[in-house]
């Protein structure tokens, strides 16, 4: 699931909290969510789409494991809320 955050006009994801992360090439790379959130999405640079990960997320309960296949390091942003 994503959402196309051009269509979401109140919608401003530089006030969510976020964190930056670089997946490096051919690897596999795990975040972990350690505090409660109602919800956490990630982007790809120069994609207007956030990719849903969850909601009513526990600290620990949930690890997301990003694997890059691409031949160049990919920066994500992990949103939370």
């Amino acid at each position: 699931m994503f959402f196309n955050i051009e269509h979401l006009k109140n919608f401003n994801p530089d006030l969510l909290e976020s964190e930056q992360k670089t997946i490096k090439t051919n690897e596999t790379n795990p975040v972990e969510i350690k505090r409660s959130y109602n919800w956490a999405g990630f982007k790809i640079p120069d994609n207007k789409k956030i990719f849903f990960m969850g909601q009513n997320l526990t600290p620990d309960a949930l690890v997301f494991y990003f694997y890059n296949s691409e031949n160049v390091d990919i920066d994500i942003t992990i949103y939370k809320y």
